[in-house]
């Protein structure tokens, strides 16, 4: 059990692990001056976050068909949490938490809670795969979202064969 003292009023025990988020309406006062911060006029918000966020896709979002050439394409979706959103992630592949925590660059964009778009994400096989992810301002990682991506290139053919089989005779 760890325990942190800030002071003769102020006092916090806590076990196990979480991730905390605070914000402060005013800057701390150095230390070595006789000022005294005003808990009362400006207080300081703790918030411990230990839910992670969620990312949604829609059922078409999920699976996509494309048909012939095409270079990229927007994957679009919607991210929630309890307390504030931080970024988003994605990658061709399946990322573990140390990797979606640590991209700072490339395939990262800072969001609010709502909708987003990654734009013009390439095709480069019959079948992409991309898995998105969503931080929080606590750092709690979001379960990853998949999307499917299939390019078919090949027109349909019908033979012969397959016309004289569905014909019924009439007689």
């Amino acid at each position: 059990m760890d325990l942190w003292d800030w002071g003769s009023n102020l006092r916090y025990e806590f076990s196990g692990q979480f991730s905390c988020v605070y914000t402060m309406d005013a800057a701390p006062v150095s230390f070595g001056t006789k000022k005294k911060y005003d808990l009362l006029s400006k207080p300081i918000r703790i918030c411990i976050d230990k839910e992670n966020p969620e990312i949604t896709l829609t059922e078409e979002q999920k699976e996509l068909w494309i048909t012939g050439e095409c270079a990229g394409i927007d994957i679009q979706g919607t991210v929630s949490d309890d307390n504030k959103v931080d970024r988003i992630v994605w990658s061709d592949k399946q990322l573990t938490e140390d990797e979606i925590l640590t991209v700072s660059s490339g395939n990262v964009m800072e969001v609010s809670a709502g909708d987003f778009t990654v734009e013009n994400q390439p095709i480069n096989t019959d079948e992409t795969h991309y898995y998105l992810y969503a931080i929080d301002k606590a750092g709690n990682c979001s379960d990853g979202a998949e999307v499917i991506i299939y390019r078919d290139g090949a027109k349909p053919v019908i033979t012969a064969a397959m016309i004289t089989e569905n014909v019924r005779n009439f007689d």
